[in-house]
């Protein structure tokens, strides 16, 4: 197949002219579901209210809330016109998303005001931003809803003005920029474009032969590239039902599961832990289930067989990517072989380019050698937004994407994930840069130094752990710190395993040294894990 220099409005466009009246959002909230003609005639109004507003073609708008009926109607509609979407991550604190804000300058932020939260608070005191701000839901005093926006459009003269904006609109325009933790610390915005965004969804929609009679079930949030691309945009190009759950909770998926009789349940490699083990899952109805992908932090292979025999998924399938690259780069097929599922992340996506080379000489590895993965192809990001010099860092002169991991290419051109270069913990699919952990624990005053790292987790991959080294004489606990340390930063990103240490021995160059403290690290957490010693 060809690639498709199609916008995802104009996707849009044709899977409600093919399917009008299959579902295309099934919502427990709502008793009935809503069509392809019905969601599209809605981002037609809501494009138009959006245009009457003022905005236009390359501004931001910035999006803050849950999965929902209406973070999908505002982001096809933002789309449709030109607008870049801006995700936002829920689990980041005030501080965290003003710097996300600044940096990318949104003409609008629009969020939901039903979620009683510093952020929303934030917001609607006008500290977060000064462009206006749309809600998803009912407002409160001079507040603009989503509802309103849509009146607007719909009572609004500006067809004419919608149809240009539809055809300024390209597939090499950027259409959303997604945030992602950097080994810096500082967080980057990855700009991706309609071209990327939309054939990376239509090959992995032909992977999983998906069609409108399919019903996917998403516990995976829009915010991230997994729940936009292989969650919205996969059910728009092929015509499937999109079944998402606002969070994920293990017994409302296999409720959802039941009531929609779903076939395609994606998730990150907790989140099938999670279901595996849920109270009552021998119960679950599941037989309708019978594919779907498991992404986003590396995967077990008992895990793979335990979906396998205990979901009804015989199709499941892994796939390998990361945010820059839209985010899909390899996948395995439904027909593989367990052992391919249990043991490799699949082959390369068509029109996808894979090479394993040697991280310090660039050299291409042979097979069965490990080195960086590496990938060029439409689905690599346009760049970092703003930052030309961590752009060329990242993508060569040649379109080389150098994904910062480790792995190799077997005899039978699969590859397989081994490790990560750069210093990134993925916990539960979430990523978290040890850097930022130490920059912010190094803000309190008592503290001298801090070393923070990935240890092995059964439920999340990878939990954060930190040595912290205090200052003499000082008395800080570890209810101190964490209470230091919850404002600012996420929830999330907090270590679950703090270790406070007296002298730091470990130096090298005057900095910490890495290698020396994670051996020590493990230990004491295997130590606490055996319930011999303790850790602070």
């Amino acid at each position: 197949m060809e690639l498709l220099h199609m916008t995802i409005g104009e996707l849009l466009h044709d899977t409600a002219r093919r399917f009008p009246h299959a579902p295309a959002l099934l919502l427990p909230d709502d008793d009935s579901p809503v069509s392809w003609r019905e969601l599209d005639c809605t981002c037609d109004s809501l494009a138009k209210g959006l245009l009457k507003l003022g905005l236009s073609h390359g501004e931001r708008l910035a999006i803050r809330a849950r999965n929902r009926r209406e973070w999908v109607e505002i982001f096809l509609a933002a789309a449709r016109i030109g607008l870049v979407a801006v995700p936002l991550n829920t689990g980041l604190l005030p501080g965290e998303l003003k710097i996300l804000l600044d940096v990318v300058q949104p003409a609008a932020l629009v969020f939901a005001g039903d979620e009683d939260d510093a952020v929303t608070q934030a917001v609607r005191e006008e500290r977060l931003l000064g462009a206006p701000s749309i809600l998803l839901d009912a407002t409160g005093s001079g507040e603009r809803s989503l509802a309103e926006v849509k009146a607007l459009g719909a009572a609004a003269d500006n067809h004419a003005q919608l149809e240009r904006a539809m055809e300024r609109t390209t597939a090499e325009d950027v259409a959303v920029i997604m945030f992602t933790s950097g080994s810096t610390g500082e967080p980057k915005g990855v700009m991706l474009r309609h071209l990327s965004v939309v054939n990376n969804a239509l090959d992995a929609g032909r992977i999983l032969q998906m069609g409108p009679e399919d019903r996917l079930c998403l516990p995976v949030p829009f915010f991230h590239c997994f729940g936009l691309t292989m969650g919205i945009l996969l059910c728009v190009g092929t015509g499937a039902a999109l079944a998402p759950l606002r969070r994920f909770r293990a017994a409302d998926t296999l409720r959802m599961v039941k009531q929609y009789r779903c076939t395609l349940l994606h998730g990150v490699p907790t989140m099938f832990q999670r279901l595996l083990t849920q109270e009552g899952f021998d119960r679950a109805d599941m037989v309708s289930l019978r594919s779907g992908i498991i992404a986003g932090a590396p995967v077990d292979g008992s895990l793979i067989d335990e979906i396998m025999a205990n979901m009804h998924m015989r199709g499941v399938v892994v796939s390998f990517g990361l945010t820059e690259s839209s985010p899909a780069c390899t996948m395995t097929l439904p027909d593989d072989t367990p052992e391919i599922r249990r043991h490799s992340i699949g082959r390369p996506l068509p029109h996808v380019e894979m090479r394993v080379c040697h991280p310090c000489t660039g050299i291409p590895c042979a097979t069965g050698e490990c080195g960086e993965l590496q990938t060029r192809g439409y689905h690599v990001m346009k760049g970092y937004w703003g930052r030309p010099d961590l752009t060329a860092e990242t993508v060569d002169s040649d379109g080389w994407l150098h994904t910062g991991d480790l792995g190799l290419v077997d005899e039978e051109g699969c590859y397989h994930f081994i490790d990560r270069l750069k210093d990134i913990i993925i916990r539960g699919g979430e990523n978290v840069s040890a850097q930022e952990v130490e920059n912010a624990i190094r803000e309190c005053d008592d503290v001298e130094d801090a070393c923070v790292m990935g240890v092995p987790d059964k439920y999340y991959g990878e939990e954060v752990a930190a040595m912290v080294w205090l200052r003499e004489d000082s008395f800080l606990t570890e209810e101190q710190l964490r209470a230091f340390l919850s404002t600012r930063l996420a929830r999330y990103k907090i270590p679950k395993f703090l270790y406070f240490c007296g002298e730091c021995p470990l130096l090298e160059n005057g900095k910490v040294k890495r290698s020396a403290v994670r051996e020590k690290l493990l230990n004491l957490i295997n130590r606490l894990r055996r319930g011999v010693g303790t850790v602070h």
